[in-house]
């Protein structure tokens, strides 16, 4: 694992960011499904030591400033607490990064959840220009797949892939914590 701090004490506050080297380019076999998004959907859910309501009751008492996102080549997981809780917040998100368990109940509520993104993002006729002008300008590249992936395809991944590919990808050399 690769750990890079930049102290500055002009605020109470620390920023804290775990990046995963996976984004949605390297999906191999579910390419153009979404499994990273889908993964980072669900990562922070439970742990074996966290129940979801554990983790959101820590991330609510830190500030309630944590999030996630996938881009084409990385995933990250970010907090951004007081200073003094700045340790809550590395111990919180590496707990999920590494010891998720992906509840099926809530494999499926995010699934629920990323389809309506999907139906969203289908409306808007600007969001359909950009992904056709990706699918044109990288005609074999795997970037010209949206990183939310396509339905079809998306609701073929199943919670083991997901388990799968969380084993094979986040793993502590393919991570940088900031």
């Amino acid at each position: 694992l690769t750990a890079i701090v930049q102290e500055d004490h002009s605020a109470p506050v620390a920023a804290v960011r775990y990046y995963v080297g996976v984004g949605a380019v390297y999906e191999g076999k579910h390419l153009g499904a979404g499994i990273t998004h889908f993964l980072e959907h669900t990562i922070g859910e439970a742990t074996p030591t966290r129940t979801h309501e554990q983790i959101a009751a820590i991330q609510a008492e830190t500030g309630n400033n944590a999030n996630a996102y996938t881009s084409q080549d990385h995933t990250c997981y970010h907090m951004t607490v007081p200073a003094r809780d700045v340790e809550k917040a590395i111990d919180l998100i590496g707990d999920y990064t590494f010891n998720a368990t992906f509840p099926e109940k809530e494999v499926a509520t995010q699934r629920g959840i990323i389809l309506r993104e999907m139906a969203m993002r289908d409306e808007g006729p600007d969001q359909r220009l950009y992904e056709r002008y990706m699918m044109e300008a990288f005609r074999v590249h795997p970037q010209r797949y949206r990183i939310i992936g396509y339905p079809d395809i998306f609701n073929r991944i199943t919670r083991q892939d997901i388990i799968d590919y969380h084993t094979t990808f986040y793993v502590p050399e393919n991570i940088t914590v900031a």
